[in-house]
Parts: structure tokens; sequence; C-alpha cells
């Protein structure tokens, strides 16, 4: 059977060139989505490797700072040291600490680790002793910052395990030097810090330790970090900036759940995936149109031929099922051929960031939706096809 099939395709090889090559480009986008959706969903349902719960977020207008300007830096260490000192006493608050950048705030830093030739780009925080409570970080290995490391002369560093898993494949960081400029040595292991958000890539990560006691020409963070008891009211809100305006009422604050930057930033960082399915559904709503007419156009060219084979005794689900089977293997056609093209990809490092696993389970997707979509366009076309009588296809040649 399917060796007949293949002897009527190929019969019609001139008429089914542009089918195959519509399906060769329609499979194309079909697996961009596919792969696309099959990694943001590998990505959501990773770790992000801290909790959102019960903790808010205040941070400094930066239109309060000229953060070039270099006067008083060691007067504002000590503003925001004594702001997280008196925060840890608010009724209410668990822990505290100061970051350079917020959970899920739409902004990243990036810096450079090596170790022994390797060389990975990390996603660069800064946080004060206090992150380790204030996030729920996980350490796998090694420690936190502790006060401790104020006498080191050189600049302790807490990596996540994908840097670890890249840079040191089996050996023990700990105590290892991953920035030689810097001086940036490892002192802990965190299982992950995927600050960004559930939709961001797994990258490596670089935490530095925020000193507010030593001197040092970086101006301190301005993003502060409050953990609250299970339960605490949204009045914990007044009480932080009634706080932090009394000791600091030349700064301006605004406050909010962690929770509410992750659902607003969310909703943006999402937006160009939305617009991209929508596109891409767009597109596959127009092949499948496009592949009814084609099917459509070629029963009403074979009326004369599906009419004899009705003569000759054939029944109308036999020339369903033929028609539906030249369908089949004009997609696979044109999916192999599209698939070729695909698999060269990884090799010459277009998709080498996907991985072998992601590419096949997007192709053995890709394949299954294409000949659902082949089938649900061929079903009119066959239904018509099957419907020819003989008596009035013969007439009409």
């Amino acid at each position: 059977m399917i060796r007949h099939l293949i002897k009527l395709v190929w019969s019609r090889k001139r008429a089914n060139a542009l089918l195959v090559l519509e399906i060769f480009v329609s499979f194309i986008v079909l697996f961009a989505v596919t792969a696309t959706f099959l990694v943001f969903l590998s990505r959501v349902q990773r770790p992000m490797g801290f909790s959102y719960d019960a903790l808010y977020t205040a941070a400094i207008d930066h239109r309060d700072f000229d953060l070039g300007e270099a006067a008083d830096l060691q007067g504002r260490r000590d503003l925001t040291a004594r702001l997280l000192d008196e925060l840890e006493t608010l009724p209410g608050a668990e822990a505290v600490a100061a970051a350079s950048f917020s959970p899920f705030e739409l902004a990243y830093s990036t810096s450079e680790l090596e170790h022994e030739g390797a060389s990975v780009s990390a996603d660069r925080s800064s946080l004060t002793d206090g992150g380790l409570e204030t996030l729920g970080l996980e350490i796998v290995r090694g420690r936190w910052f502790e006060k401790a490391d104020d006498a080191l002369d050189w600049t302790p560093v807490v990596i996540n395990q994908v840097a670890v898993d890249r840079l040191f494949k089996g050996q023990d960081p700990i105590g290892k030097t991953v920035n030689e400029d810097n001086d940036w040595r490892v002192v802990g292991v965190i299982r992950a810090y995927r600050k960004n958000g559930a939709l961001s890539g797994i990258n490596p990560s670089v935490i530095l330790r925020v000193s507010l006691d030593r001197a040092s020409e970086v101006a301190p963070p301005q993003r502060f970090l409050i953990r609250v008891s299970p339960g605490t009211g949204g009045e914990i809100e007044e009480r932080v900036l009634d706080l932090m305006r009394a000791l600091a009422p030349e700064w301006t604050f605004q406050i909010e759940p962690t929770d509410s930057i992750r659902r607003r930033n969310g909703r943006m960082a999402a937006t160009p995936l939305v617009l991209g399915a929508m596109v891409a559904g767009f597109l596959l709503v127009m092949v499948f149109l496009g592949m009814v007419g084609v099917f459509w156009q070629s029963v009403t060219q074979r009326i004369g031929e599906i009419g004899l084979r009705r003569a000759m005794g054939a029944r109308r689900s036999s020339v369903h099922q033929q028609i539906l089977g030249e369908i089949l293997v004009v997609t696979v056609v044109g999916a192999l051929a599209a698939t070729v093209l695909i698999v060269q990809l990884p090799l010459l490092g277009v998709l080498s960031s996907l991985g072998w696993g992601t590419v096949g389970m997007a192709l053995l997707v890709s394949f299954v939706l294409m000949a659902l979509l082949a089938t649900t366009s061929g079903l009119y076309p066959a239904w018509l096809a099957a419907r020819v009588e003989p008596a009035h296809a013969l007439h009409d040649e």
C-alpha cells in the first residue's frame, strides 16, 4: 500500500513540488515554535533558587543620586548600614539585606569567570551578609559571607551550581580563583539564584559580598530586601517607609511586595513570547488554509481518475484512504527535508544552546503536529473525492 502511494505521489511530482515546499517551510516554523515552547517550559520547571513570598523590596530613587560622583561614599555606606540595623529591629521583619539588583528587576550585570582555561559569562549580583536568610538561598557547598570576611585581602564570592559544572567539571571549587584581575575567590556554592524570574535562562551566576564597613570606591547598594513574618499585613510598608524617611530624609524610597514586581515584570517579559506565539499561530492557520486549498485543487483536477477508480469498483472508503495516504506521504517528504536542514544547525553551532535532547523532542512533536495538521486539512478534500460519482466523472471526461 505504501509503495503504491509513493508511486502515485511520484507520478505527480511536479504538482506535489509546491505542496512539499509549503510543508517544508511550515515544518521549520512549527519546529521553531515547539523548540521555543520546550525551552521556556524547561525553564519554568527549574527552581529559581530563592523565595519571594513575604518579601518586600524598598528601592532608593535613582534620581536622588549622581552615581558618577565619588563624594561622601563612606557616608552613604554608613547610612545604608544604619538602615539595615534599624530594619532588623522593626516588628515583623525576620531578615534584611541590601542588594545591587532586586529579584525580578529587569536589569542585570555580567562578569567573566575563568578557571584553568575555561571561561563563562555569569550574571553578577551583590548582596550583604543577610542575603542568605533574606532570600532563602540554599548553600550546597562551602559557606555564605560572614563578618570575618572584612579582614580578607581578596574578594569572596559565591557561585551557583551551573557555574561549577561549566568551570570545574567535578573539581572542588572552594578556595579557587575565578577572576584573577579582581582576585575573586569562591567561598561557597548555591543551588541557584535566577533573580530575573522563571522565564530567565539557566545561566552561571556569581554573587559578590557587599561590605559596608571597608573603604571602597563603589557606591553602596540601592535596594533593600525585607523578609517579614508570615501573616504580617500591608502595614509593614508604612513602617518601613517611616523608618527610612526618618533616617534618610534626603532620599526618596519606594517599597512594594516583591511578588508584585514579579507579576508586573513577568508580564513585560512574557509579552514578546505571547506576540511571537500569536504570529506563529496566525502563520499556521494560513498554512492550514493553504493546504486545504491545494488539496482541494488537486482533487478537482483528478475527477476523471477518481471516477475511473470508482467505476472499476473502488469503494468510497478506499478513495478516502488513498487521498489521505497521499497527503501523509507528501507531508513526510517535506518534513524529512526540513529535518535534514534542522539537524545541520546544531552541528554548525547555530542551535548548540538548545541541546540535542530539546532538538530531538521538538522534532518529534513537530512531526506529530505536522501530520495532524496535514491530515485535518485533507479531510474535506478526501471527503469530496470519496463523493465523486463514476457516471458524473466519466461524463465530464
